[in-house]
C-alpha cells in the first residue's frame, strides 16, 4: 500500500538493509561500479513507487561522506578520480586509458575510418573489446555510427518500460522498470566513462563489450521482460485489473509534491 511504501521502517528501511548488504559484498570485491549501478536503481525504484523524497535525498546525502571515504581510502580508486579530473595531465601514468579513449573516439570524426580500421584497439588502448567498446566503435563508424547504436538503446529502454507499465501485477511492474533502469544506467555510465564525463566504473556496455557474464545477464534481463509482455498478453480474470495496478503507480507519482 502507499502507506507502507511511504513509511520509513515498513516500507524504505527493509529495502536499504537489503541494499547496503549486497553493496558490501559488492565493495570487498571490490567493485564500485556494479554498488554505484544498484544505488542508483534502488533509488529510481523506490522514487516510482512513491516514497517520500526526503528519504531518498537523505540517503544520497548520508552516502556522500562514505564514497569519499571509500575512494580516499583505495589508491586505485583516488588514482581513477584524478584521471577524470585531468586525463591530460596523467596520461602517461593514470590518466592513460581515458586520454586514449578521447584520442579513439575524437580521430573518428563524423563517419570513422571503417570497419575493422581501428589504430587504438592495436594494444593502445586498454580494454578496448569490455569497457570501452565504445571508444573503438566511434573510431571505426564515427558520431554517426554511436548515434545509431544509442539510438538502438533508447528504443530498447522505451520498449521495456512500456512492457512495465502493461505488467498484470505491479510485481511485474517494478520488476520490469528495475530491469530496464539497470540497463539505462548502465548504458550512461560507459558511455560517460568513454567521454570522460564521469570516472571510470568499469561498466560493460549491454550486449555489445565482450565477456560471457554480462552477455549471459543481458539476456536473462531481456528474457525476464519478454517473459512480463508474454504473461501481460494473456487473459485475465478481471479485465480491470492491469488497468487498476496502472493507476495506483501513477497515482502514487502524482502525489510526489509531498515531502
Amino acid at each position: 500500500t502507499q502507506e507502507r511504501i511511504s513509511s520509513f521502517k515498513n516500507g524504505f528501511l527493509p529495502g536499504l538493509v537489503v541494499l547496503g548488504g549486497v553493496a558490501i559484498i559488492l565493495l570487498k570485491q571490490p567493485d564500485f561500479g556494479t554498488t554505484v549501478l544498484l544505488v542508483l536503481t534502488f533509488l529510481s525504484l523506490y522514487f516510482i513507487a512513491g516514497t517520500r523524497m526526503s528519504y531518498i535525498f537523505g540517503m544520497i546525502l548520508s552516502s556522500l561522506p562514505l564514497a569519499y571515504v571509500i575512494i580516499m581510502r583505495s589508491p586505485y580508486k583516488r588514482a581513477r578520480m584524478l584521471a577524470f579530473l585531468n586525463p591530460e595531465m596523467h596520461k602517461d601514468t593514470i590518466g592513460y586509458q581515458v586520454y586514449e579513449s578521447l584520442i579513439s573516439i575524437g580521430s573518428g570524426g563524423i563517419f570513422g575510418k571503417g570497419l575493422g580500421m581501428s589504430n587504438q584497439k592495436l594494444l593502445y588502448l586498454p580494454a578496448a573489446h569490455t569497457d570501452f567498446i565504445m571508444a573503438i566503435i566511434g573510431e571505426e563508424v564515427g558520431f554517426i555510427g554511436i548515434s545509431v547504436i544509442l539510438l538502438l538503446f533508447i528504443v530498447f529502454i522505451v520498449s521495456g518500460i512500456r512492457i512495465a507499465l502493461r505488467a498484470r501485477d505491479l510485481f511485474g511492474v517494478y520488476l520490469g522498470f528495475g530491469i530496464t533502469i539497470m540497463f539505462a544506467y548502465q548504458v550512461l555510465i560507459n558511455t560517460g566513462v568513454v567521454l570522460s564525463l564521469i570516472p571510470t566504473k568499469g561498466l560493460t556496455l549491454p550486449f555489445i563489450s565482450y565477456g560471457g557474464s554480462s552477455i549471459i545477464f543481458s539476456l536473462i534481463g531481456v528474457g525476464i521482460l519478454n517473459s512480463i509482455y508474454r504473461f501481460s498478453e494473456t487473459a485475465v480474470e478481471d479485465p480491470d485489473a492491469l488497468k487498476t495496478d496502472v493507476s495506483v503507480l501513477v497515482g502514487r507519482m502524482a502525489r510526489r509534491g509531498r515531502i
